[in-house]
């Protein structure tokens, strides 16, 4: 396993293919990490937002993880979405994808339940992250959850021995520099919205969690993260444009990741189509899809897997 490899670069949050049929299209999961590694990558997350974590059957986390970890052998960390609400379950998940092969997990609050307390979320929190054992990435996801996971809560939970990182996706620059500041020292912040890339990195974030750029910038997008860190800008810049672009694209278009997948096999990419109950991009949205892309230029020569 990607044991001893740092945590932190690059991660894409990659998706999930699905056939007509409803099942995972296993060549084509494997396709995609291949290139994915081939790009450069530091990480790999499985079934989170853009895997469709919530349509993932039992033991299909554990199927993909075994790809996955088939495919890049020892040379990165791979970190896999639990999704729920009972932490029991939820151990009992991490411990099967463990055994596929995962070095870790990632774990968001639980959405179902969006009044919880503090003191009800940290206790949910604990419980997983002594249970499973394991380097684990926490997600916050407002938008999604209707959870905020205030800076102060992260803060407290950067102090677990297990918590390997955090995937911040508030979209408020001064919540994201201040939880950077107050636990840089202790663990990795990873960028999860695109806009975020450029002033996360240079205010100390450790990588992103992809949701769009590395999927659209091909081996640009390992580059973005490197020209920033190394405080390149002018390389930088146009870059993030792009991401910063296409970013209110995506999820404009469809329900999530529909658009992604749609942008992606556009590319040359092979990431099917969505699982029900998400559908498919209309034909509208479809060809706005692909004339945005064109304006940017990521259409333009050979598809994404080639650059």
């Amino acid at each position: 396993m990607g044991k001893g490899r740092p945590w932190q670069g690059v991660w894409p949050a990659i998706v999930t293919p699905f056939k007509e049929d409803g099942a995972i299209d296993e060549a084509s999961f494997a396709k995609l990490v291949e290139r994915f590694a081939e790009w450069g990558i530091h990480g790999l997350v499985i079934a989170g937002h853009n895997g469709e974590a919530w349509a993932l059957r039992h033991g299909e986390r554990a199927l993909l993880t075994r790809i996955a970890r088939g495919v890049v052998g020892d040379k990165m960390p791979i970190a896999v979405g639990l999704d729920g609400t009972g932490w029991k379950e939820m151990i009992e998940d991490g411990k099967e994808v463990l055994d596929a092969g995962a070095d870790g997990t990632m774990v968001e609050p639980p959405f179902l339940v969006t009044t919880a307390t503090r003191e009800e979320t940290m206790m949910r929190f604990l419980a997983i992250l002594d249970g499973t054992q394991c380097p684990t990435i926490i997600y916050n996801n407002p938008r999604r959850t209707q959870i905020q996971l205030t800076v102060d809560v992260l803060t407290e939970l950067s102090h677990h021995k297990q918590v390997a990182g955090f995937k911040e996706a508030t979209r408020d620059l001064a919540h994201l520099i201040q939880l950077i500041h107050n636990v840089k020292e202790r663990t990795t912040v990873f960028v999860g919205p695109a806009p975020y890339i450029l002033p996360g990195v240079l205010m100390g974030a450790r990588g992103y969690i992809s949701s769009g750029p590395l999927e659209l910038l091909g081996r640009q997008g390992v580059e973005l993260y490197d020209y920033v860190l190394n405080e390149d800008l002018e390389r930088a810049r146009p870059l993030s444009y792009i991401a910063t672009a296409a970013y209110p694209l995506l999820f404009g278009l469809g329900t999530w990741p529909a658009s992604l997948k749609a942008a992606m096999n556009m590319l040359g990419l092979p990431a099917g189509i969505p699982r029900p109950p998400v559908l498919q991009l209309t034909r509208e949205a479809t060809e706005t899809l692909r004339k945005r892309l064109e304006e940017f230029g990521l259409l333009k020569g050979a598809p994404a897997g080639a650059r």
